[in-house]
């Protein structure tokens, strides 16, 4: 009883809990709600940190090292900062002269702002750049939290600025339009570009499962009409509705 009350402390728990809601959320978000469309970091968030959880239970026994020198010290943490501004200044670069990014490049950005914050207030506390595997528990624990913490700000700004359209609000939208029965079919990214018509005048391979219509950066959500057997795409960022070559919109 006395060794879970120290683990359930004022560190574990919030960051237990943000890992928690974090990898839930990010699921819903992925699968459930847009079905891949806005793309997320799901995957790194909840493979990673298991991973590098076990590698530190595995090495954080191994017989110290011999003492680095002062100047060495110096040389490590300066090396670290160097990288981290590097690795900050790419990320922002990528982000920010991209066209239309989709989430996970923001949750990147975050991610890397998190390190930055967490570097910060490691060098008030404890006087220098990083991490190191000294510092105490509490803190790497807190820095974690700052991680979870960031990623699902973002996302929760990223969904409430851009407002994609949902597989459920879609399936709303083409209702509003007289399709009262659709079932669902994928969701076809915005990468995926039509093929050549004449792929061997052109020289180039026909593209795998290419969009069949024009679709902004998300991509498009393609339905089938139960009633009709219609073919009907609906672009993830701003609704617009695309029907198939054969027939027309039905009646209201």
């Amino acid at each position: 009883m006395e060794r879970i009350k120290k683990l359930l402390n004022r560190h574990t728990v919030p960051a237990m809990l943000l890992f928690f809601l974090t990898c839930v959320g990010l699921y819903i978000v992925e699968f459930v709600m847009y079905a891949r469309a806005v793309g997320t970091v799901f995957v790194y968030t909840t493979i990673y940190p298991p991973i590098f959880l076990l590698l530190y239970i595995a090495f954080r026994k191994r017989p110290p090292k011999k003492e680095l020198t002062e100047e060495q010290k110096i040389t490590q943490r300066t090396a670290a900062y160097v990288v981290l501004a590097g690795l900050a200044a790419f990320t922002s670069y990528y982000v920010i002269t991209g066209q239309n990014p989709r989430l996970s490049s923001w949750q990147l950005l975050a991610i890397v702002a998190a390190f930055v914050i967490i570097a910060i207030l490691h060098y008030l506390k404890y006087g220098k750049i990083g991490v190191d595997i000294k510092a105490d528990a509490g803190f790497k624990l807190d820095a974690v939290s700052i991680v979870y913490f960031m990623i699902i700000l973002v996302t929760v700004l990223f969904l409430l600025i851009t407002s994609p359209y949902t597989v459920a609000g879609a399936r709303k939208a083409l209702a509003e339009r007289g399709f009262h029965e659709t079932v669902f079919r994928k969701h076809y990214p915005s990468e995926t570009q039509p093929a050549p018509e004449d792929p061997d005048e052109e020289g180039q391979p026909a593209a795998e499962d290419p969009i069949p219509v024009e679709a902004g950066h998300l991509g498009a959500y393609y339905f089938m009409d139960v009633t009709t057997g219609r073919k009907l795409y609906v672009d993830v960022a701003s609704g617009e509705i695309t029907l198939d070559e054969q027939g027309n919109q039905p009646e209201q």
